[in-house]
């Protein structure tokens, strides 16, 4: 199986400052991990998304909505002492907190 998504350059431009300053960047998928895990790996690295901590993605156990899935993870993550600063969109706001918590 090939699959092929572009980076959107703001998101990658985030991830490579993020990397750069130290923050482990774990990535949340819900997409299926079994089919879909090589592909996902492939493409991220493709497209510059490299040196993430980990991929998290869906198992086959898992039945129930993609978004539902996320906020368990994101709760597990929270419970090993991970803090979560953002998903999704990230504010500028946040991001200079981040940036300042990193130095």
């Amino acid at each position: 199986m090939k699959g092929w998504c572009p980076a959107i350059p703001p998101v990658l431009r985030l991830f490579d400052k993020l990397a750069e300053i130290g923050f482990k960047v774990i990535l949340l998928a819900g997409r299926d991990k079994e089919t879909l895990s090589q592909v996902t790996i492939d493409n991220l690295h493709n497209q510059g998304f490299i040196g993430f901590e980990q991929l998290i993605m869906r198992t086959a156990a898992y039945k129930g909505q993609s978004a539902t899935f996320k906020s368990y993870i994101r709760k597990q993550l929270e419970d090993e002492g991970y803090r979560i600063w953002g998903n999704g969109v990230i504010s500028k706001e946040t991001l200079r907190e981040m940036v300042h918590h990193a130095s």
